[in-house]
């Protein structure tokens, strides 16, 4: 069965990871390379996410801009 999942919940679960991971560095005291590596990436993928988002927001508001400046020019 294949499950949909919204932005936002994909983006709690990326937050998610990103919590867990910084309370698993907490509790080693940095000490467990496994640990800072897991939070080091679960970070990089949210960063990532958030990026890729954003970019897309900044895309879909140009063409809108775009359209309703041609829109003006008819």
């Amino acid at each position: 069965m294949i499950v949909y999942l919204t932005p936002q919940e994909i983006m709690q679960v990326l937050l998610d990871n990103v919590s867990n991971a910084k309370a698993d560095v907490g509790e080693s005291n940095g000490d467990n390379p496994y640990a800072v590596g897991k939070l080091s990436e679960a970070i990089g993928v949210y960063t990532q996410v958030v990026n890729m988002n954003e970019s897309k927001r900044r895309e879909l508001l140009e063409d809108t801009q775009k359209a309703a400046g041609m829109q003006a020019n008819d």
